[in-house]
């Protein structure tokens, strides 16, 4: 009996599994921007070993790398021009004890992160992309369309002078038959 006993004590604190206290942003709200990170805070410290949060957005996923553990935090970091929408965060958490929590929540941002306009800026005022876009388009659109119809028109220039001159050819025989045909018919009458 006592054997039993200190069994089911020693099983009480062991079976008691971490559990998830607080988030942020809370499960539900609505936020001005994107936040930077989503915060995980649990009743217990958390292990690094299969812990995982996922952050889904209008377009997509947009955590950025691993989630970082503070005993009982967990933090992940969310790419910096995610949009403004509904997101949904999946998370996994290892207890101490190696038994794994999981759940998800959800929040709602009204405006894209706060990384968002530089980062846009940058990509729009790339450098490398709208010259090279420039220098391509100018290079390839000028270059082979004037030679093409340069080309062209000489092709077609000389296949009309071919075409005039087989068709005055074929002209210029006609008439010489009929005229040959016209002297052997005077010839004819003249000796009936």
């Amino acid at each position: 009996m006592t054997l039993l006993g200190a069994l089911l004590l020693g099983a009480g604190p062991a079976s008691a599994h971490d559990r998830l206290v607080s988030t942020s942003p809370e499960d539900g709200a609505t936020v001005a921007t994107v936040p930077e990170t989503v915060t995980l805070t649990f009743n217990e410290a958390v292990v690094s070993v299969g812990t995982e949060v996922v952050v889904a957005g209008p377009e997509g996923q947009v955590q950025r790398g691993r989630p970082t553990i503070d005993g009982t935090t967990v933090e992940q970091g969310l790419a910096p021009q995610a949009p403004a929408g509904d997101y949904t965060v999946t998370w996994r958490a290892t207890s101490k004890d190696g038994h794994p929590v999981s759940g998800t929540f959800s929040f709602s941002a009204t405006a894209a992160g706060a990384g968002s306009p530089s980062a846009t800026t940058t990509t729009s005022a790339d450098p490398t992309t709208t010259p090279t876009s420039s220098v391509s388009t100018s290079s390839t659109t000028p270059d082979p369309i004037p030679s093409h119809r340069t080309t062209g028109g000489a092709d077609r220039t000389g296949t009309s002078w071919a075409v005039f001159g087989v068709v005055g050819l074929v002209i210029l025989a006609g008439l010489v038959a009929l005229l040959v045909r016209l002297r052997s018919g005077n010839g004819t009458r003249g000796q009936g």
